[in-house]
């Protein structure tokens, strides 16, 4: 299964403004809430908050991964977040901004799902090339061809 194949069209954020990780984290759940994937957005925000406080997830130039095990989806899912403008702030060790998000959420009992998303997701970090294609994608369905051919 592509990365693609485990995002709603919905779940990509296209030139989002935001200023910090809870703007990031709020504009997602809500969406994901909304679209039927969460029950309940503040629980699943608070869990990534949380786990950010412990490590950044700040992993490659420009680019987050956050995640958390959440029990308000009933799935692993997957969205997808492209800032407009530099950037946010994300505690990262090159202290370089981040724009791109990969935020994945699965109940507690996922764990083998979840970590099979994260090694698909740090494989395609490792893709300048598609990651640079990303950043210039100018809608949900440009970074979904992106994903579907990686």
């Amino acid at each position: 299964m592509s990365l693609a194949d485990r995002i709603d069209p919905r779940w990509v954020l296209v030139d989002l403004q935001a200023g910090d990780a809870e703007e990031v984290f709020t504009a997602v759940t809500e969406t994901l809430a909304r679209t039927g994937f969460l029950e309940q957005a503040e629980r699943a925000r608070a869990k990534l908050l949380d786990r950010e406080r412990i490590m950044s997830t700040a992993i490659a130039p420009g680019v987050a991964v956050p995640h958390a095990r959440c029990e308000d989806s009933g799935r692993v899912g997957l969205a997808v977040v492209r800032l407009a403008g530099e950037g946010i702030d994300f505690g990262a060790k090159d202290g370089q901004p981040v724009r791109l998000f990969f935020i994945l959420l699965g109940p507690p009992e996922a764990t083998a799902e979840h970590v099979q998303v994260l090694g698909q997701i740090a494989r395609l970090i490792q893709n300048r090339q598609a990651i640079a294609r990303l950043l210039d994608a100018s809608s949900a369905e440009e970074i979904l061809d992106v994903l579907r051919e990686d």
